[in-house]
């Protein structure tokens, strides 16, 4: 159930909070038992934990973790990017286009939940490009143990204005073959995008945790 995933992806519900079967089922006008399979979905994901004689919570999150992960992911990304760029022709680059003009359309009618979706499968083309498949493998798990942090295309309302711009050069130097220039663009994309999750921890906890 992808409405209940982008609830909780968004931070619309809380970690912590209860999720009642009966309740989901009656907001969503369905029966009880996709709900408890959309609950058992989200569990595998790490988003709900469900505890015999408690039922299902939004996961509690440790915050410094999802920035230590999303650092770790972003570098691999980098160069992944990199060594993916070496392989596009005019299709793929073309499908990269594509995704930024319906990005800059989901910018301009503030669909967070929409960008934040385009922005993931931007990346996934450019993976796909990439032939150092247990680098991608491992760039995708660490994605889905950062699911989380798609909350900043929902809570900063600045942060999808700036990765538009961010993806719209990255694109311009893959077109280019302009490695140099596609690092430092990449670079800047991960500053970003740390800073971002490190203000959406502050935002949400009153101040990071010290390590």
């Amino acid at each position: 159930m992808n409405e209940l995933r982008n609830l909780i992806i968004s931070g619309q519900l809380a970690p912590g909070q209860r999720l009642i079967l009966r309740e989901i089922a009656q907001e969503f006008g369905c029966s009880e038992i996709p709900v408890r399979e959309a609950l058992n979905s989200l569990a595998s994901l790490g988003l709900v934990t469900i505890a015999p004689h408690e039922g299902a919570r939004v996961t509690q999150f440790d915050l410094r973790e999802l920035i230590e992960l999303t650092e770790i992911r972003l570098v691999l990304e980098c160069c992944a990017t990199l060594k993916a760029a070496e392989n596009f022709d005019r299709a793929a680059l073309k499908t990269l286009k594509d995704f930024v003009a319906k990005m800059e359309e989901a910018v301009a009618v503030k669909d967070a939940l929409e960008y934040g979706d385009l922005n993931r499968q931007f990346h996934e083309t450019i993976f796909e490009h990439c032939q150092n498949a247990k680098m991608v493998a491992t760039i995708r798990g660490l994605r889905e143990q950062t699911q989380r942090g798609r909350a900043v295309h929902s809570m900063i309302p600045t942060h999808n204005r700036q990765s538009l711009m961010i993806h719209k050069r990255i694109v311009k130097a893959i077109a280019s073959k302009d490695l140099e220039q596609l690092e430092a663009v990449l670079k800047e994309h991960n500053n970003n995008a740390l800073q971002a999750m490190e203000r959406l921890a502050i935002e949400q906890n009153g101040e990071l945790q010290k390590a």
